[in-house]
């Protein structure tokens, strides 16, 4: 520690937290929940995440990806892959444009599993963009 203290321990769990700044972003603070725009982490406000792949009909579903450190990095993903096969299943998948927009550089950060997510994204017709490619958009 600053101060010279030390602390003996036999394991050290480090928990920083989790904070989420929507307020940064214009219109998302008020958004959740509401108004199409889902968070599955939200406790308060992932069933809507379900409410509205059950009910889109048609139009975009855009589904993101920020840098920075979570849980489950295919989570993101695994929501868009639900709901792309769910618009499928609901007959709706030819009205909709599924997107994802990552920070990251790629599709994962394990190249074994990049291959196996592009096939996919490519069979899927699901439009994905990253850094490098977001001035085209």
């Amino acid at each position: 520690m600053q101060d010279g203290f030390t602390i003996h321990y036999k394991y050290l769990v480090v928990c920083p937290g989790l904070q989420f700044d929507r307020h940064n972003i214009g219109g998302l603070e008020e958004n959740p929940g509401k108004n199409g725009v889902c968070s599955n982490y939200s406790y308060e406000h992932v069933q809507y995440t379900g409410e509205c792949i059950r009910d889109f009909q048609s139009g975009n579903a855009v589904f993101s990806y920020l840098q920075s450190a979570i849980k489950c990095g295919g989570a993101p993903q695994k929501i868009m892959y639900l709901a792309e096969e769910a618009f499928q299943k609901q007959g709706v998948r030819g009205q909709s444009n599924v997107s994802f927009y990552s920070a990251n550089a790629d599709m994962f950060s394990v190249e074994k599993y990049t291959k196996v997510l592009n096939q996919i994204i490519e069979d899927r017709g699901i439009v994905c963009a990253f850094p490098t490619e977001f001035n085209s958009y």
